[in-house]
């Protein structure tokens, strides 16, 4: 593994020049993409990174659901000459989404993607690629090597500055003008990480594709003799996605498109035989007919910021996601926040407010995302 891989893909960490002159040692643990420049993503979002396990729980008054994953990825590199490189992440996950409850007006409503809750198997792929230089750190903005002393026009420069402010005695001063172009070291001195991701590392793109199979039952009524039939249908989508996350490891902007072909159950309606005598008992509430196929071709559009607060180590997500049905016109807007209680926290809650065009309501749920990895 070189020097240039260790810089570009451990973002934030310590990095003294005399780590950036050695090898890393070829045994090192796998890099963590999920924590490189991308912010966190919220419950249920199509663009996490992770190794390991990934439990998501949503919760609101018209539907909940749980889903379980696991997934995988790994880093290549291109040497593009000068010191310059090229690293690909592939990434692989496979979730099992779980309806949760059991009343009526749970069971019955859709989910974002068009399914109607049910079990669902969704598997998905992608590829997240990036450009990194080693030359960074010791360069304006970051740094200037070889300094001048008290020189506060760089990153590294003001955060020196601070430094030697706050020592104590000549060995702790001689110690601030000797630090390395070190990330770690800008922040604990002043420097937002934000500016300093920005200064080292480029914006990332990724391209992804996932594809889900599910299986829901629906219950209707035969008119003639208020009998109740129950069928079992298959319903299925694949969608493809773009991200674009910029150097600034804090925002995030996605576009993707879906096609999807499901079931939908008829409107519920007072079905009574042809000769009613007792109405209690020959009228009753449910579907009149088979469900309905229904093909969609979903299109959206995401963005996501990540906030800081003034309260450390806690920072607030905020998103706003559009999606619009080309083949049936529908429309929905999901505003999920979400709290970020630290760096390495592995519990992500939040709240998601949704408006849905062909209900008309606005729907509020609590959510929580817990990814626990393994080497």
């Amino acid at each position: 593994m070189s020097r240039l891989r260790y810089l570009a893909v451990v973002p934030l960490a310590l990095l003294p020049v005399a780590a950036l002159a050695q090898s890393v040692p070829a045994d090192d643990r796998p890099i963590p993409v999920e924590g490189l420049l991308a912010p966190p993503a919220p419950g249920g979002s199509n663009d996490a990174i992770f190794r390991g396990f990934d439990l998501n729980l949503d919760i609101s008054e018209d539907e909940s659901k749980a889903s379980f994953s696991i997934g995988g990825y790994r880093v290549d590199d291109t040497e593009l000459g000068g010191g310059d490189a090229s690293q690909q992440s592939y990434s692989w996950s496979a979730k099992l989404a779980l309806p949760v409850g059991g009343g009526d007006d749970i069971t019955s409503k859709k989910t974002r993607n068009g399914f109607y809750d049910g079990a669902k198997l969704t598997l998905g792929a992608s590829l997240l690629s990036f450009g990194s230089s080693p030359r960074r750190a010791f360069n304006p903005p970051f740094d200037s090597l070889p300094r001048t002393l008290g020189a506060t026009d760089t990153i590294m420069g003001r955060a020196i500055a601070a430094c030697r402010n706050q020592a104590a005695d000549a060995a702790a001063i001689k110690a601030c003008e000797n630090a390395g172009p070190s990330p770690d070291f800008a922040v604990k001195y002043g420097a937002s990480r934000r500016e300093v991701a920005k200064a080292l590392y480029s914006g990332m793109t990724r391209f992804g594709f996932d594809g889900s199979i599910g299986v829901d039952r629906f219950a209707f009524i035969i008119p003639v003799t208020l009998a109740e039939r129950k069928v079992t249908k298959p319903q299925f989508s694949g969608g493809a996605y773009i991200a674009y996350y910029p150097a600034d490891a804090a925002t995030a902007f996605i576009g993707r498109v879906e096609y999807a072909n499901l079931f939908k159950a008829s409107d519920e309606a007072i079905i009574c035989k042809p000769v009613v005598v007792t109405p209690a008992d020959d009228c009753v509430k449910g579907s009149p007919a088979r469900p309905a196929n229904v093909e969609k071709l979903n299109l959206s559009l995401d963005a996501r910021h990540v906030f800081d607060i003034g309260i450390q180590p806690l920072k607030i997500g905020l998103g706003v996601t559009g999606t619009i049905d080309a083949l049936g016109g529908d429309w929905k807007v999901e505003v999920p926040l979400y709290f970020i209680p630290s760096g390495k926290s592995p519990v992500l809650p939040g709240i998601k407010a949704t408006y849905s065009s062909d209900t008309n309501e606005f729907d509020v749920a609590i959510f929580l995302r817990a990814t626990f990895g393994f080497d």
